[in-house]
């Protein structure tokens, strides 16, 4: 019993600090694990690859996942089944640079780099071209002003479309069994738009317009999808600000007849997940179903899986029905930068999280079997945790710098004491450690908002930052750790100045170890 008491001076305090970074990591695994939106899979990793172009993700006959991707020495092709069970893998060795891209269809493979296009499996150069357009179910590559139509079976081509304008922008769009064209030319602040439909092996006009943008900003993306008699226009746009090279986002958009010129209305897109919008926007997907339009994007915005960065580029999908922005949902929440989303069906995406060397492929759904599959208990995410958990605990070491102003009263006092009244400290009187434990407590209360600040309570969970907490938690501490004091001075031969200090260190580190990681 002797020896517990003895031990209690440094066990208890131990106890307590532990509990609190306890409670801290156990906050910060929730956080850094917590799913997109509800009813929203964390990420599935399905591969990596060395490139940040977005991969080839497709439905096979079988209704199974078909990925295409690059890797260090070539390609792969792997095809999963509805659990992301591996069934097969196809690795193809070709040459990989920045410029290279790859399409991948049943037993036939062709890659592109930036002057021709080739067979993926002889290497032998089928065709030079100005750009590859390769889709889920249809390739195109271009050769000067003329669009073709490369059949995978033959790997012959046929043209199916003369630009007017050789240095037109030409832009794809695929639904289904369905594919569009748009091109874009600029003169001046106009942007002349044309639409056109794949029908018989060529490409048909189907409807023209002008696009007047303001002189300032430029055209960033352009994004369209058409879906019976009606065009979606998405544009983003940006505008240097200052001199210092600041810049503004906008984003536009409009949803009307074929036929009709577009009426651009400025879109917003709040944040789900924050108090702002979301900033950034780009890598967008369009699509149109029964008068509205569903975007896939990547963005900046509100997250909570990094330590001292509440956002980051994370993937969301929005709505947008009569120019208005309707639901805004997040689907990726990691502490990398997302980007490349694509869809794989109505409730799966893909994305690629870009990271200094392989960048991991991810796939979340909203598939009741694919949620549960997902993992919540893994190496990354403890270490994830631990790292925003050593973060805060680090920074809110500064708070025992800030509670000087708690602490340099009593210790004033014992000064003065030391001067003028050095009887009682010779004496060892009971009173001086009251009195100095008083006026510490009271320094504490008075200047309470020097460590606990507003800024720190909205930051922190409800647990500390309940109306009354400061003053809950302060003079809890305090009662606990003069209770410490009490039963450990009993068998311990310690003077009154080394019992205030003592009870000053426990509850500035109490204090500190609760409230100190959310100064940041």
């Amino acid at each position: 019993m002797s020896l517990l008491k003895r031990s209690i001076v440094w066990l208890a305090p131990l106890i307590i600090i532990l509990t609190g970074v306890g409670i801290l990591f156990a906050k910060n695994y929730n956080e850094v694990t917590e799913p997109p939106s509800e009813e929203w899979s964390r990420p599935l990793q399905i591969a990596t690859t060395p490139s940040s172009k977005q991969p080839s993700v497709t439905e096979t006959k079988q209704d199974q996942l078909s990925v295409s991707y690059l890797t260090e020495t070539g390609a792969a092709h792997k095809t999963y089944n509805e659990d992301l069970r591996l069934i097969d893998e196809t690795y193809y060795d070709i040459p990989v640079d920045k410029f290279t891209r790859i399409h991948i269809e049943d037993n036939q493979m062709v890659y592109a780099d930036y002057y021709g296009l080739y067979n993926g499996k002889t290497n032998e150069k089928i065709v030079d071209i100005t750009g590859f357009y390769p889709l889920k179910n249809h390739v195109f590559y271009r050769d000067e002003s003329a669009i073709h139509k490369l059949d995978m079976e033959t790997l012959k081509s046929s043209p199916v479309l003369k630009l007017k304008d050789e240095k037109a922008s030409v832009y794809f769009h695929e639904m289904e069994d369905q594919v569009h064209l748009m091109t874009e030319h600029r003169k001046t602040n106009e942007h002349h738009i044309t639409f056109y439909s794949l029908e018989n092996a060529e490409f048909t006009s189907i409807d023209s317009t002008t696009l007047n943008l303001d002189a300032s900003e430029e055209l960033q993306e352009l994004l369209f999808s058409i879906n019976n008699d009606t065009y979606s226009l998405l544009i983003s746009t940006v505008q240097k600000t200052n001199m210092e090279g600041n810049v503004r986002y906008f984003y536009y958009f409009d949803q009307t007849a074929i036929g009709k010129n577009p009426e651009l209305t400025e879109l917003n897109f709040p944040d789900p997940h924050g108090a702002e919008n979301l900033k950034e926007i780009s890598d967008i997907e369009l699509k149109a179903d029964s008068g509205q339009t569903s975007m896939l994007f990547k963005a900046f915005g509100a997250t909570k899986t990094q330590f001292k960065a509440p956002a980051q580029f994370n993937i969301y999908q929005a709505t947008l029905k009569n120019d208005q922005v309707g639901t805004v949902k997040r689907l990726s929440n990691t502490p990398k930068h997302s980007s490349s989303p694509a869809w794989f069906d109505e409730k799966t995406i893909t994305w690629l999280d870009v990271e200094s060397g392989n960048n991991p492929l991810y796939l979340s759904s909203g598939k009741d079997h694919l949620i549960q599959s997902a993992p919540l208990l893994t190496t990354d995410y403890f270490l994830q945790a631990l790292g925003k958990t050593m973060g805060m605990l680090t920074y809110g070491l500064f708070g025992v710098m800030i509670s000087v102003v708690w602490f340099i009263w009593p210790l004033l006092f014992i000064v003065i004491l030391s001067f003028t009244n050095s009887r009682a400290m010779d004496h060892e009187h009971s009173w001086v450690l009251y009195a100095g434990a008083a006026i510490y407590i009271a320094a504490a209360v008075i200047f309470k908002n020097q460590l606990v600040t507003e800024a720190a309570l909205s930051r922190a969970p409800e647990y500390l930052s309940f109306t009354g907490s400061t003053l809950t938690y302060l003079f809890g501490f305090a009662l606990l750790s003069f209770g410490i004091l009490k039963i450990g001075a009993k068998v311990r031969d310690w003077s009154m100045f080394i019992q205030l200090t003592y009870f000053i260190a426990l509850h500035v580190a109490f204090m500190t170890i609760f409230f100190g990681p959310y100064l940041i």
